[in-house]
């Protein structure tokens, strides 16, 4: 037999001092370091090596890749003050956060279909444009520099026209990951659909309004609110009595609760832990 003896020397605890962020040129600074208040990382607090590991494996470090949308973030402790050491948040951003995708089909029920959609991962609301050309770089007209307004906040927006012969939607929503800089979302989304069908022609107003608070035991609770304003005309003579029933204007008004958790060890290639979702809404008008 053999025996083995394991000798482990453990270094010393260390608490946060300054926190530093590298290579952020587009994004503000507002946008990082709220994702580590989220995960308690702070001036003060002791420095979590099992979620800041300096290889971009960690925790903290595939959450501010995700969130500020970077191609990679490492965290490294720095310094040699005793009890303390300084957070170097090093990250390499994207080339690009927003883009166009466009595309087009056919459909046995719906017709021919078009598709156009924008979307800016890196949007800020606050920063409106002073010129016209400032304006079109917010849609990467002036490709390959960045856009010089709406930009640099974390925020989502996302526009989408799907225009067709028989179905036509058109759709816009911003999403807040961080409301009042919060670990709270803000989703905010519009949009309108005209349906010509058979017997009758469908034009669909959606407005939706929801919130969903973040807590550190990666539970989630969420509510959203929705209203829509359905109208219903070019009915023929034919149509069925359902349909005659709710000709002209109707609106209907949703609450809608849920909760679920995610202790999957990466969102998007986990190979441990689960995740659920459970929601209940209510409807009425």
């Amino acid at each position: 037999s053999v025996d083995v003896e394991f000798v482990i020397t453990e270094g010393d605890r260390f608490r946060i001092g300054r926190i530093n962020i590298t290579g952020n040129e587009q994004t503000q600074d507002k946008v990082v370091r709220r994702v580590l208040d989220e995960y308690d990382f702070q001036p003060g607090q002791w420095y979590n090596r099992d979620i800041a590991r300096g290889d971009g494996s960690g925790e903290l470090e595939k959450e501010v890749r995700r969130r500020v949308v970077t191609e990679s973030a490492t965290i490294t402790p720095s310094g040699e003050v005793p009890g303390q050491r300084d957070a170097q948040v090093s990250i390499i951003e994207r080339e690009t956060t927003g883009w166009w995708n466009a595309g087009g089909g056919v459909t046995t029920d719906r017709g021919a279909i078009g598709q156009l959609i924008f979307e800016q991962r890196n949007f800020d609301i606050s920063d409106w444009p002073k010129s016209f050309d400032e304006f079109l770089s917010v849609f990467g007209i002036k490709y390959p520099d960045p856009p010089k307004a709406f930009f640099g906040a974390g925020q989502n927006l996302r526009i989408a026209l799907q225009p067709g012969t028989e179905v036509s939607e058109y759709s816009i929503s911003f999403t807040e990951p961080y409301f009042k800089n919060k670990p709270i979302s803000l989703d905010v989304e519009g949009s309108s659909r005209e349906w010509e069908r058979e017997s009758y022609d469908e034009n669909t107003l959606r407005g939706y309004v929801g919130f969903e608070k973040r807590y550190k035991n990666r539970w989630r609770r969420s509510i959203g609110f929705r209203l829509e304003e359905v109208d219903v005309d070019g009915v023929d003579f034919d149509a069925p009595k359902e349909i005659k029933d709710v000709k002209g204007g109707n609106a209907l008004a949703g609450v809608k609760l849920g909760i679920g958790r995610d202790v999957t060890d990466d969102r998007f290639n986990p190979s441990t832990g689960y995740r659920f979702n459970v929601s209940y809404e209510q409807v009425g008008g």
